[in-house]
């Protein structure tokens, strides 16, 4: 009883584990199955030529295929990148689209199909591509959303293809409205379906009225039925069209209207209709008789001024032929002479039977002929065009001149040299004048060089001079000083003398010491060197602090530049300049004195040195002095000229003529400008390097 239960309990036993190893196996097979099917399914989306790819419900990504990669130029990372793949998007206007409102977002949203919504897709790499998107939700059998797919058509090369059609037919319609004929064309029933501009600048009427067969009403009434029958026939054998009829223009006239056209096919060769023109014959036979009209006085013109021209040339060859000034002859290509004029005659010594059939070297020196100068001219003119030269030359009887000469080459038509034209004038007077005028320059030349050595030895001398005289002038006013300091009972009227005396040594002194400085500034040690004028302005200032301090004179300055100058003779120059504005100051008034600086145009000085179109640095030093006549502005410059007496103001005379020198020596100008009491202004100009 046990062992039968124990047998019963074994074959349920045995029952269950068939029952549970057949659904496993049943449960592999699906899974195995299911696996080729997804698969497939991979494979089949793979292939596709087209974009593919799929969201879940929420919008992630969770399958793309190839093309959809190469299209966003990218690969979206699974289960992240919602809605699509792309980089931007954008609307066809090209206002960007965000991926939240893209088709396939709008598709999961909504839970319907999106097509026809063009959309722009741009990759990471800038290139834009246009895309017919067709998002469509998918569901399971409960109706469930579970995701979407989405095919991506790039549609780029019909929206190319279709604006160069677009274009294409723009350009066609500007053509044709700016042709000159009216421009036609039929549909496959013989129906008009286009006109230019031009059909109604002749007949007043627009393209609606010319529509379908509306053209024939502005036909002329005996022309209708004539032009309507050979329009059928020709259309009906597709047959090349020409016409000719009456056609109402705008102003109720007639023109003759002359009409041809050509059958149109497709690339199908399938027959589209016809194209052709139709042109106002009656303007055309206007325009011709016009232009037999014109062409008649054309002729007329033309033979009239053939004779012009036949003079014009007669007169011509007689004026080279009278022409005595200049030898004109006319050579072969050869160089052989062809023509002779009276100017070749007085020159050269021959007569027209002696020179015509000569070769022209006749007229050169042996040496030249040795050397093939002569050969080299012609040479130089027929490969440039021309060729001129100066040297000696023979006449008849043997005699030189000077000549000089041009040969220029003579063209046919086809560009080909057929000869020469040699022109020669005698320039003997005007050789002998310049090697007269060379010989006087270099003994211009030498003057020169003894000159400068001369003011070379003037200067050394009166240098050396000036500091040999200097000595007994000191020893005058030592002396003098001891005899007035040791001598007690000396007179008030031998003190006087002695005085005097000092006085006079000491303006003596002072007199050698300007020209010293003068004869400086002619000497050519000058070295010009960078130099920062407000340095030196400070070294003067310095230098005059003692006549600044007893006269309470205030200067004020701008900042000055940096220029290329003699750096002791510009201190001379601001030192004389400024010791003069505190010297010749108002009484009981403090010296006042102002330095501006500019830059200023050549054209806009008041100067004759003074070049136009070149920049000058403007120093311009003013003060509130005593000032001067307007008519001394000249004269202040010269040596030893004086305003005013030397019982008034001290100096020599010598200090603006130095300024003046050293100016000049700085290829400047000074200028000075001035009202009695109303003080001076003194302008440095100095050119820019």
């Amino acid at each position: 009883m046990k062992i039968k239960k124990d047998r019963t309990i074994s074959a349920e036993n045995n029952l269950t584990d068939q029952s549970h190893s057949s659904d496993n196996l049943r449960e592999q097979e699906y899974a195995r199955a299911l696996e080729q099917s997804e698969f497939r399914y991979n494979q089949f989306i793979q292939s596709l030529p087209a974009a593919v790819y799929t969201c879940d419900a929420q919008g992630h990504i969770t399958l793309y295929n190839d093309a959809a990669v190469a299209l966003w130029g990218k690969e979206p990372e699974i289960g992240k990148d919602l809605w699509c793949g792309s980089w931007k998007i954008y609307n066809p206007d090209g206002s960007e689209l965000p991926l939240d409102s893209c088709p396939m977002a709008i598709a999961l949203k909504e839970k319907r199909p999106v097509y026809g919504r063009e959309i722009i897709v741009e990759r990471p790499d800038g290139v834009r591509v246009n895309v017919l998107p067709h998002p469509k939700p998918l569901f399971d059998i409960s109706g469930t959303l579970v995701g979407a797919v989405n095919m991506l058509i790039d549609i780029s090369d019909f929206k190319r293809a279709g604006a160069a059609i677009k274009e294409s037919e723009e350009r066609f319609h500007s053509m044709a409205d700016h042709a000159p004929v009216v421009v036609w064309m039929t549909d496959e029933a013989g129906n008009n379906n286009y006109m230019n501009r031009k059909w109604n600048e002749i007949t007043g009427k627009s393209f609606a009225d010319a529509q379908d067969k509306g053209w024939l009403d502005s036909v002329h009434p005996d022309d209708h039925d004539t032009a309507l029958h050979d329009w059928n026939r020709c259309f009906e054998a597709r047959q090349p069209l020409n016409i000719s009829f009456r056609l109402k223009k705008e102003d109720d006239g007639y023109i003759l209207a002359s009409v041809s056209g050509n059958p149109r096919y497709n690339a199908q060769q399938r027959f589209m209709g016809y194209i052709g023109i139709l042109e106002d014959v009656t303007s055309q036979q206007q325009k011709r008789v016009a232009m037999e009209e014109v062409l008649q006085d054309t002729i007329e013109e033309l033979r009239l001024k053939n004779i012009e021209l036949k003079k014009s040339e007669e007169r011509f060859h007689r004026m080279i032929s009278e022409v005595q000034d200049y030898a004109i002859i006319l050579l072969s290509k050869e160089g052989i002479i062809e023509n002779w004029n009276k100017g070749a005659e007085k020159i050269k010594g021959y007569t027209a039977e002696e020179a015509i059939g000569k070769s022209f070297k006749m007229f050169y020196t042996t040496e030249d002929q040795q050397r093939k100068l002569p050969e080299q001219l012609i040479q130089r003119a027929y490969n440039e065009g021309k060729a001129t030269h100066e040297g000696w030359r023979v006449r008849k009887d043997g005699s030189k001149f000077w000549g000089s000469i041009l040969i220029t080459a003579l063209h046919n038509d086809a560009g080909d040299v057929i000869g020469f034209s040699k022109v020669t004038r005698d320039l003997t007077d005007k050789k002998l004048a310049d090697d007269a005028l060379k010989a006087s320059a270099m003994q211009l030349e030498d003057k020169n060089r003894e000159l400068e050595a001369m003011n070379q030895e003037l200067a050394s001398f009166a240098y050396v001079s000036s500091h040999d005289l200097q000595e007994p002038l000191r020893k005058i006013q030592t002396f003098a000083s001891r005899i007035i300091e040791s001598e007690k009972n000396l007179s008030p009227k031998g003190q006087d003398y002695f005085a005097r005396m000092q006085n006079a040594a000491h303006r003596m002194q002072t007199l050698i010491e300007d020209l010293l400085a003068y004869s400086r500034t002619n000497t050519s040690e000058s070295k010009f060197e960078q130099t920062n004028l407000n340095e030196i302005l400070e070294e003067v200032k310095n230098d005059l602090k003692e006549s600044i301090d007893e006269k309470h004179a205030v200067i004020t300055s701008q900042p000055l530049p940096t220029l290329e100058v003699v750096r002791f003779q510009f201190a001379q120059l601001l030192t004389n300049v400024l010791s003069n504005a505190i010297k010749f100051s108002k009484p009981h008034t403090a010296p006042e004195i102002s330095i501006t600086y500019n830059t200023v145009q050549g054209h806009k000085i008041n100067n004759t040195h003074a070049v136009a179109d070149t920049t000058y640095h403007h120093i311009a030093i003013r003060d509130n002095g005593i000032g001067f006549e307007p008519e001394h502005k000249h004269k202040i410059f010269e040596v030893f000229q004086r305003l005013h007496g030397r019982t008034e103001y001290g100096g020599t005379g010598i200090g603006l003529a130095i300024c003046k020198k050293i100016m000049d020596n700085h290829k400047g100008m000074i200028v000075a400008e001035s009202e009695p009491e109303q003080g001076a202004t003194f302008h440095l100009y100095l050119p820019m390097r």
